[in-house]
């Protein structure tokens, strides 16, 4: 009996999105320092607001004086997840989330352009790097800026001038 299509790719992709959050929480803490640091600025930015050019919680560091947020699109999105109790478990979310929009760009995009037959082996090498699966643990302007420009190729390619001008709008801020 052949198994269709539409109901084995949903089955590869949910299960590539469960592996993700299994990725993600299988370690109790944020992956990496810049995880915290970015939670911690959206959530600066809820309760004070928008940081401007002193950034006094780096008083020793370049930053001080001469402060520009330079992953300001990804800390506003992050701002939902200063919400939890725990602000650190909102991070995890997050950056769930994310990988998982990268993943789901990534799906989108092969299963337009790939034959049938190879959808599944190009969805399996989405996981065949240890040290990309943790990357995209991480809560980094990264994982979004990949799920962009995957979206944005798609976009040039299929000429969609519309589509590239508004990845290329908000990957500018990310």
């Amino acid at each position: 009996m052949k198994i269709k299509s539409y109901i084995f790719l949903p089955v590869i992709f949910i299960s590539g999105v469960v592996f993700l959050w299994f990725v993600q929480f299988s370690i109790p803490t944020l992956y990496g320092a810049d995880s915290y640091l970015h939670i911690r600025i959206a959530d600066i930015i809820r309760t004070e607001g928008f940081i401007g050019n002193n950034f006094h919680w780096a008083r020793y560091s370049i930053f001080n004086g001469n402060y520009s947020d330079k992953d300001f699109l990804l800390h506003l999105l992050l701002i939902p997840f200063t919400l939890f109790r725990n602000i650190f478990f909102g991070g995890k979310v997050a950056a769930f989330i994310l990988a998982s929009f990268a993943y789901f760009a990534f799906y989108w995009i092969i299963k337009r352009t790939v034959r049938t037959y190879l959808i599944v082996p190009a969805l399996i090498c989405f996981f065949l790097s240890d040290h990309f699966i943790q990357a995209l643990s991480r809560l980094r302007p990264m994982v979004l800026v990949i799920a962009l420009t995957l979206f944005g190729i798609y976009f040039l390619i299929t000429k969609n001038y519309l589509g590239v001008f508004i990845v290329t709008f908000l990957y500018t801020y990310t």
